[in-house]
């Protein structure tokens, strides 16, 4: 079976996380385990029908993306944080808004780290972006 081209644009997204970690980067799943190691996830949410026209659907789709690590040291959790939604960034959208001509544009819609809790050094980030694209109407799996 083909790829929805929403599908194409989350494998797109999933590739240029790789460059984030030396892990697989997961889908939709978050780790709970605490290693030096960085894990990164990619979830895709629901998407919004932004606009239908002349025989093209145009949608934006929220896609997340985490990162979660042990801090070298608490004290420099939140240095780590801002420099890891600095990669992420970069990652994503540094070369090409358009992830290979699958979307119009990605933006970045928020950011933001979760510090380690008492007892841990667990920290992690969260950069949510917007995907714009579009498709023939009533065929998901074609570009207009």
């Amino acid at each position: 079976m083909a790829d929805t081209v929403r599908e194409k644009i989350i494998q797109a997204i999933v590739g240029r996380c790789a460059t984030l970690t030396t892990e697989p980067v997961n889908r939709c799943y978050r780790s709970e385990i605490e290693s030096n190691a960085k894990f990164v996830s990619v979830w895709d949410g629901d998407d919004t029908a932004a606009e239908s026209k002349y025989g093209i659907t145009d949608i934006r789709m929220p896609v997340g993306i985490e990162a979660i690590w042990v801090s070298a040291d608490y004290t420099l959790a939140s240095a780590e944080a801002n420099a890891m939604i600095g990669e992420i960034i970069a990652a994503i959208t540094g070369t090409d808004t358009t992830l290979g001509g699958y979307a119009q544009d990605i933006t970045v819609a928020q950011s933001s780290p979760t510090y380690p809790e008492t007892g841990s050094r667990a920290t992690g980030v969260r950069v949510l972006f917007m995907v714009d694209y579009s498709y023939v109407t009533g065929d998901p799996y074609t570009l207009p």
